[in-house]
């Protein structure tokens, strides 16, 4: 559904127009100058607004400003070629992201959201498809809305239900919500909220009771908000029957629900198993490094010693024979002192001996001379 000119999309019943502020304008005027997302994208993203006050707190939070959007961009299933482009060039990686850059935590219950827009296509596709064709009965989707805006704000805390035609106009204005958060602060009312509901969040019936209640005392002759074929207006002799299977069902959303749950839990819990074999199978394959590591240092010290001892052999021997080789040469020189003491002794016994002679034939030239 677009949203017209009207009350819904920045005018009230008496044509008042709801004007940005310029940083507003220029941010929106930003947004339509870039590539319309995906399918996918632009599903979480009307996921997100229809949660108005999530959805303005993380902007506030992210951006500093709600980050706008129009139902005029373009939906493609697949990224465009200028998309994929975009998102390289701003996030430096491929598209779809796949977890290179750090994500922001978002307040938005994705399990209510998600699954709102087409269930709630399928109510107003049972109720009426009358307002795509005639500007008379779109009048009145949009006046439907307008009462609900005023039935909301006269009921307080109570909660009310508006009805499938109401709550696609309101859908249609919370995906505008820079215009929708000015249209409440213009009227000076707390901006409403929203809680989408679908298969995984239903409706409490009470809401419908409570509008039915509202439409009697602010509307009397107006028929009352109604879903499809179930309606607590004028034509109510099965509120019971319709309150009893509205029970029903949320106890099998709920039931669902839990199994949904127990089925994440099973998951994370299967995830978290395979992560610690994961790190049991690191930790087996660094001690088996280490393992190896160390026989191969205990080799290597080996090999060190080995040598080490070879080295020691070689030098032993080395020197035991340098040492029989200086003992040699003692013994060598001491053999050569010998001889020579042994000839100096020769040579002076020698000498004795000729002196002795020398002195015996003196003496017997003496005993001759005497004769």
């Amino acid at each position: 559904a677009g949203v017209g000119d009207d009350g819904v999309s920045g005018r009230d019943g008496d044509g008042d127009d709801v004007r940005l502020a310029p940083a507003e304008k220029a941010l929106l005027d930003l947004v339509l100058s870039l590539p319309p997302p995906p399918r996918s994208i632009r599903s979480c993203w009307v996921a997100h607004m229809l949660q108005p006050s999530a959805y303005q707190l993380d902007c506030l939070r992210l951006f500093g400003a709600v980050l706008p959007h129009s139902n005029a961009l373009a939906v493609t299933d697949e990224p465009s070629a200028a998309f994929t482009e975009w998102w390289q060039a701003a996030l430096d990686g491929r598209c779809p992201l796949k977890g290179e850059v750090p994500l922001p935590d978002l307040s938005v219950d994705w399990d209510k959201g998600i699954d709102s827009c087409p269930t709630l296509i399928a109510e107003v596709t049972a109720t009426s498809l009358e307002f795509v064709e005639d500007d008379a009965a779109a009048e009145e989707v949009l006046t439907q809305y307008r009462r609900y805006i005023a039935a909301a704000s006269w009921a307080g805390l109570q909660r009310l239900s508006p009805g499938a035609m109401a709550d696609l106009a309101w859908h249609a204005h919370q995906t505008d919500p820079t215009r929708y958060a000015a249209y409440f602060a213009d009227r000076q009312l707390p901006m409403m909220d929203h809680e989408p509901c679908g298969e995984l969040n239903p409706a409490d019936a009470a809401w419908l009771t409570n509008s039915a209640a509202a439409w009697a005392t602010l509307f009397p002759h107006v028929p009352p908000p109604a879903y499809g074929s179930h309606s607590l207006g004028p034509c109510c002799c099965c509120a019971d029957q319709k309150i009893a299977e509205d029970k029903r069902i949320k106890e099998e959303a709920e039931r669902r629900r839990a199994a949904a749950a127990t089925a994440r839990q099973r998951e994370a819990e299967a995830k978290a198993a395979a992560e610690a074999e994961r790190q049991r199978a690191r930790e087996r394959a660094r001690l088996d490094e280490a393992e190896r590591k160390a026989e191969a240092a205990s080799a290597e010290a080996a090999r060190l010693t080995a040598e080490a001892k070879a080295r020691e052999a070689a030098e032993a021997k080395e020197a035991k024979l340098k040492r029989a080789k200086e003992a040699a040469a003692k013994a060598e020189e001491a053999a050569r002192r010998k001889a020579e003491q042994l000839q100096e002794e020769k040579r002076r016994l020698a000498e004795a001996e000729a002196e002795e002679r020398r002195a015996a034939f003196k003496q017997r030239l003496e005993k001759i001379r005497e004769l």
